[in-house]
């Protein structure tokens, strides 16, 4: 029965058939595992073989089979039996062969032990209490190897540290002559002939080869061969080196630009250029953390001058109220200022993220009131680089969106009347921990059934109205006009005792004692909300789908998550590290080269205009606001605001709370298929290409209803064009608009549109060229 079932002595063979080795004999296993953090689960999918080893040394009474990894699995199926739904070997080497481990066998730190389990579901495997730290700075693999009359010697090992490592980071070292010096790497290994530099791995279902690029997860074994120089040594070993600073070099100016579409408003020539001279995509990022937060209602105030007796914003800000359509425009202004010309291109890209995961917006209550939505968002440019329980702490008490989510006021039960339960509901399903308990990669947890576990019910949130009752703003009057009724808008909510619900509180498995007050029941509340096992996965999916691809692996989740969790010098929810995490994974460079199916992301609406404005650097007009014929303000911009009768996307102008889109949004084909494309549910030819096409262009209805004053710069092209340079044309709007993905077929269809139309006047054929590149296949997907 477990020869049927199980298939673990088949592997080697599987290996062997696969790479059409014929020479082979195992001889050696030895996976290394050092870690310094030991909260981390490993997470162990359902039939699926998985190789594991032990980053720590448990406690004497807690280091068997049965203490380590029993109740972990009996504790999802209570009927896993031993040897029927899991099972685990190691390797003999001295016998040469696998060895079912029974119950009470020691599990030793440092060693390898395939393990499948067949309960139905994913289980997390916890380390035992009091484990003890065991790593080191530069751990060494020991290999066999090539012996007697062999030609090769295969070697199963893995990633000894406790962050992913790419396969680059490792070196070989030898006791004596070549390689001798450990920073010796697989390639000259490799033409040593002491050790292969192609390596592979097992990925539950085929074998796979691994390049040097590629990242190592925590735990990830590989197979690698001796060669025949091996032969005589005595002592050869696989090093990783535990780089303090790897280098994140850039290797080609089409990856700058994938990089700046996926880190910016969208990739310009001259900061294509400036990168690639740069060199370092860390140096960019620190560049970017330590540049100045650009706010928006600094900018509205700075830059909106009065007009004909109009007195200026700054000096009169019961004006925000009064002129209140005029200045809902001035936001969109100044978010499209900010957005194209901002130095804090990074810092306002996740601001927008942000904005899109914790939404309020224009739509409801708030639509009276652009001051206050201006002052919420620059709540989010603010702690964009910052720790993310402050950010839900400045969310939480910032009265936008108290009136948004009607908390504002909120007070405790009376009679027949309980608190609202708006954003008790919303902090918790959108904002942090989701619907359903998640595994460390973001995969949901299943109970028996097949069926998500929820991570909270009715009563949570009932619990968690309560403390939220009690919030009221400055003054009291959010609606007032005046000048004290800006400050309220724009200030935050504080605590009234007489509307608090002071009882006890039980709130995800917290008892919040008594008597505590609103800002300390708050205070434990987010505290949390922020520390939930959720939290991490919940967020780094979502930041991931905003800035890189809609479809990110669980390995890419994980990897993020442990970041929120811990940024390495012990801090949880640190954006910065976060964020730095997200756009340096290899899974963020893979898209590109790889070309998988689930690669990229469609790019929103927006970011089509933003990169337009950007690439082809729009000049600003001198634009008058006005409100019932009445001029207001006088400012340069683009007067990007005539687009709402599109499905456009506007800033903090989403229908409901849960955002343009939902993370798991998809058109029916691409659901049946397990993939989501949020982005897809805006596309449509009133969504993007009447827009588009109208800026690009100066005409439609874009054009002439609504006094767009964004003038395109576009001498370069106009230029190549002119010259009959049309492949260089293309080559350019490759690299800067689609970051050298631009297919062959694209290219040769714009070029021929080119040939048969020479006859057009140059600079409206550019215009026509660009506006087929954008609306192009090619430029919708962001890789």
């Amino acid at each position: 029965m477990l020869q049927s079932f199980f298939v673990t002595i088949a592997l080697p063979v599987r290996i062997y058939q696969f790479l059409r080795i014929e020479h082979y004999i195992l001889t050696g296993l030895m996976l290394i595992i050092s870690s310094n953090v030991f909260a981390l689960d490993y997470h162990l999918p359902n039939d699926e073989w998985r190789l594991i080893s032990l980053p720590a040394t448990p406690p004497e009474n807690a280091n068997t089979v049965e203490a380590i990894i029993s109740d972990d699995i009996f504790a999802a199926d209570a009927t896993a039996g031993y040897g029927e739904k899991w099972v685990l070997f190691s390797y003999d080497r001295v016998s040469n062969k696998y060895h079912k481990l029974t119950f009470s066998e020691v599990l030793d730190p440092g060693q390898g032990y395939w393990i499948i389990q067949k309960t139905g579901q994913d289980i997390n495997l916890d380390l035992p209490a009091g484990s003890v730290n065991t790593v080191n700075k530069n751990v060494e693999v020991n290999l066999t190897p090539v012996r007697g009359s062999q030609a090769v010697q295969w070697n199963l090992v893995g990633n000894p540290f406790a962050v992913p490592k790419k396969l680059s980071e490792f070196s070989v070292k030898t006791n004596t002559g070549p390689c001798s010096n450990p920073e010796c790497s697989l390639d000259n290994a490799k033409s040593e002939k002491i050790v292969h530099n192609v390596v592979w791995r097992y990925s539950g279902s085929a074998f796979e080869s691994i390049e040097s690029g590629q990242t190592l997860n925590i735990w990830d074994g590989f197979w690698i061969v001796a060669l025949p120089q091996s032969k005589g040594l005595t002592r050869l070993s696989l090093v990783s080196l535990a780089t303090e600073n790897p280098e994140y070099k850039v290797n080609s100016a089409q990856e700058a630009s994938a990089f700046l579409s996926r880190a910016t408003f969208g990739a310009t020539a001259e900061e294509i250029e400036s990168l690639v001279a740069l060199g370092d995509y860390e140096k960019w990022l620190e560049a970017q953390f330590a540049q100045d937060p650009s706010f928006h209602l600094n900018w509205a105030k700075t830059h909106a001058k009065g007009v004909k007796g109009v007195g200026d914003l700054n000096d009169n800000p019961g004006d925000w109220h009064q002129y209140y359509k005029g200045t809902s425009l001035l936001q969109r202004d100044a978010w499209w200022d900010i957005a194209v010309n901002g130095a804090d291109q990074l810092r306002q890209r996740v601001a927008f993220a942000l904005s899109e995961i914790m939404v309020i917006s224009r739509v409801g209550l708030l639509n009276q009131y652009p001051d206050a939505r201006m002052s919420y968002y620059d709540i989010l440019v603010k702690n964009a680089f910052g720790n993310f329980e402050t950010l839900l702490h400045d969310i939480t008490y910032h009265p936008a969106m108290g009136v948004y989510l009607s908390y504002r006021n909120n007070r405790k039960a009376e009679g027949e009347k309980h608190p609202d339960e708006n954003f008790a509901r919303e902090v918790m399903e959108l904002f942090t921990i989701g619907l359903y308990k998640l595994n460390p990669d973001g995969t949901q947890q299943l109970d028996a059934t097949g069926k998500p576990l929820q991570t909270y019910g009715q009563k949570d949130i009932e619990e968690m109205a309560k403390v939220f009752t009690g919030l009221i703003d400055r003054v009291g009057y959010f609606y007032s006009p005046g000048a004290e009724a800006h400050i309220t808008r724009t200030g935050t909510l504080f605590g009234w005792y007489k509307w608090h619900d002071y009882s006890e509180k039980h709130i995800l498995g917290l008892t919040i004692p008594a008597a505590v007050g609103t800002r300390g029941d708050i205070e434990r509340a987010l505290h949390r909300l922020s520390t939930h096992q959720n939290t991490g996965p919940f967020i780094a999916r979502r930041l991931i789908q905003r800035l890189v691809k809609s479809n990110p692996s669980p390995g890419y989740i994980q990897r993020v998550a442990m970041v929120f969790n811990d940024n390495g010098e012990g801090v949880r929810g640190d954006l910065k590290a976060v964020i730095k995490a997200i756009l340096l994974d290899d899974e963020a460079f893979s898209g590109a080269k790889n070309q998988t199916q689930s690669s990229g992301k469609y790019r929103e609406p927006l970011l089509f205009f933003s990169h337009l404005f950007r690439a082809f650097h729009a000049k600003k007009s001198m634009h008058i606001l006005s409100q019932n014929g009445k001029n207001l303000y006088q400012y340069r911009s683009y007067n990007f605001n005539g687009t709402g009768k599109t499905k456009q996307e506007g800033p903090l102008e989403a229908l409901t709370v849960f955002n343009y889109y939902t993370p798991d949004d998809a058109p029916w084909a691409l659901k049946q298929q397990g993939l989501f494309a949020p982005e897809l549910e805006l596309y449509g030819i009133h969504g993007i290409h009447e827009v588009l096409m109208g800026l690009i262009n100066k005409d439609g209805p874009i054009y002439r209803n609504h006094n767009i004053t964004a003038e395109l710069q576009l001498d370069t092209e106009i230029s190549l064009l002119s010259a009959n340079k049309y492949d260089e044309l293309l080559d350019h709007l490759d690299l800067v608009l689609t970051g050298g993905v631009m297919s062959d077929v694209t290219k040769n269809a714009i070029k021929d549109y080119i040939l048969e139309h020479e006859d057009i006047e140059d600079s409206q054929l550019t215009r026509y060229v660009i506006s087929l590149a954008m609306t192009s296949p090619d430029y919708a997907l962001q890789q």
